[in-house]
């Protein structure tokens, strides 16, 4: 943990730990959108075949529709909740068969290579890795972050 000179840190620090399913960074990390914006990647990094076409991000679980039609990929999340409200595909306008939506493992591996940095850079987290290592990264980023008092500022 980073030294704070304050109880109220302390507290503070101590309060931000992810602590099992019911913690606030699990119910975060559980309902998050389902793209990680491009500004997580470096420049150049993503191509126009890892954006999702939903939710503009790059594509994270991806599914692809397999039918003769349609062959458009999506996340999981989002292809999910947009069902929940239509069954066209957002890009062709094709009904989609719920039952053929599937991983897209191509898309997938292709992806999960991309070096991603934190969400915490602004923070003063200089970590990059691998999309499957992030939150684990996270994990132990939102433990050694400094963290200032909003009291006493220290």
């Amino acid at each position: 943990f980073f030294a704070t000179t304050c109880a109220c840190a302390v507290e503070q620090l101590s309060a931000k730990e992810p602590a099992g399913e019911s913690s606030a960074f699990a119910k975060k990390h559980r309902s998050m959108v389902a793209c990680r914006p491009t500004r997580h990647f470096k420049e150049d990094a993503v191509e126009a075949s890892h954006i999702c076409p939903i939710g503009k991000g790059v594509l994270l679980e991806a599914v692809i529709v397999d039918s003769d039609v349609c062959q458009h990929t999506f996340c999981s999340k989002c292809i999910a909740n947009h069902m929940r409200t239509s069954s066209l595909c957002p890009v062709c306008g094709h009904e989609i068969d719920p039952a053929l939506i599937v991983p897209n493992e191509a898309t997938r591996e292709a992806v999960n290579a991309l070096e991603t940095i934190c969400d915490n850079v602004s923070k003063g987290c200089s970590w990059e890795g691998p999309i499957p290592d992030l939150a684990d990264h996270l994990r132990d980023c939102l433990r050694s972050l400094p963290v200032q008092c909003d009291m006493c500022k220290q």
